[in-house]
């Protein structure tokens, strides 16, 4: 049998035994390059990356712009979110604001006894955009069960094994999805009359306490 080289494997002994080589492997070892922070590079596939404080990064030029164009900043200190911590980033996604801001801004309503009103506010505007979400969902069952062709599949345990049902009851799924949608949308207006109220009355409470208004 011939290896690799042309060579039998016989012959490769024997020409060890023989102090010959049968052939010349050739090695290359990266050189290590030192970067400073902020240095930015493209390796041998095309990938962009950014040297960190004693880390790299890779970056997404799409995302960058993206990230310049919508850039995180703090509505009541203006502060860059990026440069806060994970709890400025969750306080931010929620309200706008940086966690400091916004455990200050919340003890200034608090004081002058308008907290709840706040409080109620954010809680229908929670409450909404979780029913728009279900409503997205519920849309997207009624759209794949008025086709023609369609099954239920059903993932069955943590391998990924799953299970496909044919033949399935598509008209009743599609009459309870319907019903299902009805009653998200009434939800939705309703809530939307309560949050809408619920501004208003903040807007002029925060006013007579010169409050700023972050609603």
């Amino acid at each position: 049998m011939k290896s690799k080289t042309g060579m039998s494997n016989v012959n490769i002994v024997q020409s060890y035994l023989n102090n010959q080589r049968p052939f010349i492997t050739v090695g290359y070892i990266t050189p290590t390059i030192k970067r400073k922070p902020g240095n930015i590079w493209k390796d041998a596939h095309g990938v962009m990356w950014e040297q960190r404080e004693g880390y790299k990064t890779r970056i997404n030029p799409q995302a960058e712009i993206i990230k310049k164009i919508t850039k995180q900043i703090c509505k009541n200190c203006k502060m860059n979110i990026d440069f806060g911590n994970k709890f400025d980033r969750i306080f931010f996604y929620k309200t706008g604001m940086c966690q400091d801001c916004v455990i200050e801004y919340e003890t200034k309503l608090r004081a002058v006894d308008i907290y709840p009103i706040y409080e109620k506010y954010k809680m229908f505007n929670n409450e909404l955009g979780f029913l728009k979400d279900v409503q997205a969902k519920v849309k997207e069952v009624i759209g794949y069960f008025n086709k023609e062709d369609t099954h239920v599949e059903i993932l069955c345990n943590s391998d990924g094994f799953r299970e496909k049902f044919h033949g399935t009851n598509k008209d009743k799924i599609l009459e309870n999805a319907k019903k299902d949608l009805k009653s998200v949308n009434s939800r939705i207006v309703e809530v939307n009359k309560l949050k809408l109220q619920l501004k208003k009355e903040f807007k002029i409470k925060a006013k007579e306490a010169k409050i700023k208004i972050y609603v």
